[in-house]
């Protein structure tokens, strides 16, 4: 369900895909969205409103300096969590990765880093949590993927969340990419396609007999997946 704050990108709440005919995921459990560095007093008062308490920023560090994360204030527990690091610090080439590479990237050399944003969801059993990243896309829908198929999502579910970031990022993609002279470069960085998500999903399946064998690989417990699941899901 989109959550409608004209200052927050692809703000969604994560409740209300059924996994079956007696269970659906629950609202108010976790958000995703995109960038939150534009957001005013009202829209946090909302959220404070709606019950958020916990925020996981996925963005890497130079980029959470150059635009900081206006929810790390006093009414929320905010987290930097990088998945990926397109600018090191450490003087090395900007990464140059395609979209399916930037997910290969998270999924099998961050491990830990994606255990870590799950141990944060685990010390949060109660609370309303927000993960983003810019455009709440890629680290964002490497995550989503992860939480939804924990919670028992039909991938044809899990891919409907994932595409629905088109949708709902081209007016910003309109206004501020296609303006650009360099926009047909960048234009390939923006598309949520269904074959990019079943490609990821194809290999995630190839190399670690699913998402939830990869979160058991990464250090996740049978009893960690179970309290995700739990929390995540209930009856309709």
């Amino acid at each position: 369900m989109r959550i409608p704050l004209k200052n927050v990108l692809n703000l969604r709440d994560m409740g209300g895909i059924a996994v079956s005919l007696n269970q659906k995921t629950k609202d108010r459990k976790f958000l995703r969205s995109g960038f939150v560095f534009e957001i005013d007093e009202d829209e946090v008062n909302y959220l404070v409103q709606y019950g958020l308490k916990v925020v996981i920023d996925l963005r890497e560090e130079v980029d959470v300096a150059k635009h900081p994360d206006l929810l790390n204030r006093k009414e929320f527990e905010y987290h930097n969590v990088s998945l990926i690091e397109y600018t090191p610090n450490d003087g090395s080439p900007k990464l140059d990765l395609s979209l399916y590479d930037t997910y290969l990237t998270i999924t099998d050399k961050k491990q830990d880093k994606v255990k870590e944003v799950f141990d944060i969801i685990l010390n949060h059993p109660n609370d309303t949590i927000l993960f983003h990243c810019f455009a709440g896309k890629d680290r964002t829908g490497v995550i989503a993927y992860l939480l939804l198929s924990i919670a028992g999502c039909e991938f044809k579910d899990i891919l409907a969340d994932y595409t629905a970031t088109e949708s709902f990022i081209l007016d910003y993609v309109e206004k501020n990419v296609k303006s650009k002279s360099n926009y047909l470069s960048k234009m390939k960085y923006w598309y949520a396609t269904k074959e990019l998500l079943i490609e990821y999903d194809t290999y995630v399946k190839d190399n670690y007999s699913g998402p939830i064998n990869y979160l058991l690989k990464i250090g996740l417990s049978k009893e960690d997946i179970e309290k995700i699941k739990n929390r995540f899901l209930t009856n309709i």
